[in-house]
């Protein structure tokens, strides 16, 4: 890391004593310079500056420093050169010393804590820097008016060896304390520092010429100062923001033939040192059997050990009993110790600290610690705790991701070498397409002698891709295999079951007609309603079959083609079912494939938008929530509701796509209104999950980041889940909901009443939030025997504690009828339709209507 400001930090390893007498020998020099500043002319017509309003600006500029990041490098640039031009055309030497000195304790010893010995290596650099500088201007200018173009130089000329000194100290620091490693960069960061400096010394000399010629015209600089600022301000919170985000992305797998766990380890190091700008970082993972060692790996600015089998000391037994004890996140700064973390701290040679537990779905995983702050940030804080805290609950989902996929890609490299089978796939052991396609053709021939003709079932796994995908190659051919034992045991030996290829399978049925071929496809999806265990994880997949005989075509690939368009209008239920081929499916799949067509190329092109639509408290009148909804913008006035395209998407990676876009831009733009508005408003985001993101492996990564990203407290963001999803399967539906709640976000139960589940399942998930069907809605109030349904749902969800919205309200009188029943969330158009973003945004700038009226029965 490279810092470049008014003035470089000494280099962490540099000694104690080399600091101390660079900052001496600076200090003197100082001295001797401003003395030689005495025979040399002031400037004539000097502007009215008091030193003590250059102090105060010189405090300002160095808390308003910007982290520049270039390549691997961070840059920090302090805006100081501005006062200390206008001090050169301001005060006296002593004065313009005096202001510099002045900010430099104020600065860094109250705003950034800095330690005493870099407070006084700043101190001397500073005052040795400004000396320099005030006597290189004079000595240029010889007393004249300054406001000219030899004075404009002399300032420059002036305002660069300042900031030369700085790096010629700092230089020297790291060169008597062997930091080649900070020399080697020292051409960038010379590069960077004098580029800046020159910006910031042009500016002040604009502002200065305008003051003394024209004062009122200083007006012009506001503009483009103000921009430029507001530029430096955007660009450090979009790197905040995304400093966290970023290097929880770069633990995923990239590829297949990733290096071995102890490269995904130093990975998660380094981003958590760069995450927190410290020098060292060390994870200690425990391991499941207590007869086995802890594996500890550490990275600092010099070294990395990875993975070495090690003993746990008598202080880090101490730890974490603490943490496991009091939970949460350690920290030592380095003025405030904490009792039982020192030994720890002094064990390593750190003089502060933050450490946490990992916590992954089968227990602790581990230690993690972050030390040594560098030299040029403020030691750990409270905010650091807080980025600190969310990336340690991230990463040990990540890690445990990264630890079973490292397993599984061993197991492709060995099973890779018996895939070459000529008539059987390697795999699974069942018949390849070429073996398949041999016994279609003949059972075709077959069938015009003996009138029998062959069936063909066309199997597809959905959502096989997002496992094979989340979960490696490796993950996927055992899923496969699993797959293919159960299609074994629901066939007749009479019946050829093979694997076409990919999550592609086939049964070629030679005898029994249409109803066999029915009842084998009912079995087959009973035989995957169990999941699958997989290394140690439960997956559940579905299945869409589509199924054709031969006399609907001439041939084996149009056979098969038939069997294909089948099976995606199986698909298009949205759930495990299977089709039998017509000849009207084959203009229906047309144009579902150019939609989808269509939609990827939408997706690619940013044409997916969201929309909100409100969520009201029906005692105030107040927007408490949206729900996102997508949208596509064919046009600038073409919108499109998501019923009419999603079902091109549905059960492929389309539909998963579509849910990131969702699930990340309503999180962001939810934390947007969440910053602009009244601290107290309770404002949450709803976004609906499909059948193929419910049973995606990726789906709690895919929540984690988009909550990373944007920062949304997880509490805010609710998944809706339809009910007949829900209670499709609800082992699945449970093992997934639970790996979500450790994240903290919440669950709504999508239109009870539009389905036929029960309670007992209702009651076995983890949900939040019930939304009332609309159908069951309209009932309520009208007398009918159906109004005892909402009713009841009502009851319920107040004796489990959950929350009630009715959805579809159209009218007041539908308002003020699910009040009288107790539900005090609403939803409809009554209220709004689906908002673009901007229309959203002022509809929560503008108050609240008056809520509907308080009936008798409200105080229920």
């Amino acid at each position: 890391m490279t810092t470049t400001a008014s003035t470089q930090p000494p280099p962490a390893s540099a000694r104690p004593a080399v600091i101390w007498a660079l900052s001496a020998a600076a200090a003197g020099a100082a001295a001797i310079v401003l003395r030689s500043t005495r025979s040399l002319p002031a400037p004539l017509h000097p502007l009215g500056i008091p030193w003590w309003a250059l102090a105060i600006g010189f405090a300002l500029a160095e808390c308003a420093v910007v982290h520049v990041h270039l390549r691997r490098e961070t840059h920090t640039l302090s805006p100081s050169a501005v006062p200390l031009v206008l001090g050169l055309l301001a005060v006296s030497p002593l004065g313009l010393v005096a202001a510099r000195l002045a900010r430099t304790a104020a600065a860094l010893g109250l705003y950034r804590r800095q330690r005493p010995r870099r407070i006084v290596f700043d101190l001397a650099t500073s005052a040795l820097g400004t000396a320099l500088a005030v006597a290189v201007f004079r000595a240029l200018d010889v007393g004249r008016y300054p406001l000219r173009p030899t004075g404009w130089m002399a300032a420059l000329t002036a305002a660069s060896l300042a900031a030369a000194t700085g790096l010629a100290i700092a230089a020297a620091a790291a060169s008597l304390a062997g930091g080649r490693r900070a020399l080697g960069r020292l051409p960038t960061t010379a590069a960077v520092t004098f580029a800046w400096t020159l910006t910031m010394a042009s500016l002040a000399l604009a502002a200065a010429t305008l003051v003394a010629t024209r004062p009122s015209a200083i007006v012009l600089l506001l503009l483009p100062t103000a921009a430029c600022a507001l530029a430096l301000r955007a660009y450090g919170l979009h790197r905040r923001r995304d400093d966290p985000v970023q290097p929880l992305y770069d633990l995923r797998p990239r590829r297949e033939d990733d290096s071995e766990l102890d490269a995904g380890i130093g990975q998660l190091l380094r981003a958590a040192r760069r995450l927190l700008t410290a020098e060292y970082a060390e994870l200690l993972i425990l391991p499941a059997d207590p007869r086995e060692r802890p594996l500890r790996s550490s990275v600092d600015t010099h070294d990395e050990v990875l993975l070495e089998p090690s003993d746990l000391s008598a202080a880090e037994r101490d730890v974490l009993d603490m943490l496991e004890a009091g939970g949460g996140v350690v920290t030592t700064a380095r003025e405030q110790r904490v009792a039982g973390f020192d030994p720890y701290l002094a064990e390593r040679g750190l003089k502060d600290g933050i450490l946490t537990t990992l916590v992954g779905e089968s227990g602790l995983l581990g230690l993690l610690l972050v030390g040594n702050r560098a030299d040029h940030v403020a030691t750990f804080g409270r905010g650091d705790e807080k980025r600190f805290r969310t990336f340690a609950g991230h990463a040990a989902l990540l890690l445990e991701k990264e630890q079973l996929g490292q397993s599984l890609a061993r197991l492709t490299e060995v099973e890779a070498e018996f895939r070459h089978q000529a008539l059987h796939d390697a795999l699974t052991g069942l018949p390849n397409r070429r073996l398949f396609h041999a016994r279609v053709d003949q059972a075709s021939r077959r069938a015009a002698a003996d009138g029998l003709h062959p069936i063909v079932l066309f199997i597809d796994l959905d959502g096989f891709k997002a496992i094979n995908d989340d979960l490696g190659h490796a993950a996927g051919d055992e899923l496969l295999a699993a797959f293919a034992e159960r299609l074994r045991g629901n066939v007749r030996p009479d019946e050829l079951p093979a694997r076409l290829g990919g999550d592609e399978f086939a049964v070629l049925i030679e005898s029994g007609g249409p109803a066999v071929a029915e009842d084998v496809a009912r079995r087959l999806l009973a035989a995957v309603r169990d999941p699958f265990s997989i290394r140690g994880r439960r997956l559940s997949v579905r299945l869409s079959i589509g199924i054709a005989a031969a006399r609907s075509a001439s041939g084996v690939e149009p056979l098969l083609a038939n069997a294909d368009l089948a099976m995606y209008a199986a698909k298009a239920e949205r759930r495990s079912s299977y089709a039998v081929y017509t000849d009207a499916m084959r203009g229906s799949a047309e144009e579902r494939r150019e939609l989808a067509a269509a939609l990827e190329e939408a997706l690619n092109r940013d044409q997916i938008a969201v929309h909100y639509q409100p969520i009201v408290d029906l005692r105030t009148g107040a927007t408490v929530a949206f729900e996102a909804l997508a949208r596509w913008r064919r046009g600038t006035s073409d919108t499109v509701a998501a019923a009419e395209f999603l079902h091109a998407a549905d059960g492929g990676e389309l539909m998963e796509r579509i849910g990131r876009v969702v699930l990340r831009a309503a999180c962001l733009q939810t934390q947007e209104w969440r910053a602009e508005s009244d601290p107290a408003r309770d404002l949450s985001v709803s976004v609906n999950l499909s059948p193929l993101e419910l049973g995606s492996p990726r789906l709690a990564v895919d929540v984690a980041a988009a909550l990373l990203e944007s920062g949304l407290d997880a509490g805010r963001l609710v998944l809706e889940i339809a009910e007949e999803v829900a209670t499709a399967d609800v082992e699945r539906a449970l093992a997934t909901m639970s790996e979500l709640r450790r994240l903290g976000v919440r669950f709504a139960l999508d239109g009870l009443g539009s389905g036929r589940s029960s309670l007992d399942q209702i009651c076995r998930l983890p949900f939040d939030v019930i939304k009332i069907a609309r159908p069951l809605v309209e009932q309520v109030g009208t007398g009918h025997v159906e109004e005892r349904l909402p009713r009841a749902i009502v009851g319920v969800a107040r004796s489990l504690g959950v929350k009630v919205v009715a959805e579809g309200i159209e009218s007041r009188e539908q308002v003020e009828r699910v009040r009288q029943l107790g539900c005090h969330l609403g939803q409809g158009f009554y209220f709004d339709g689906a908002l673009a973003a901007a229309q959203a945004t002022r509809r929560l700038r503008t108050p609240s209507p008056a809520p509907v009226r308080v009936l008798a029965l409200d105080s229920a």
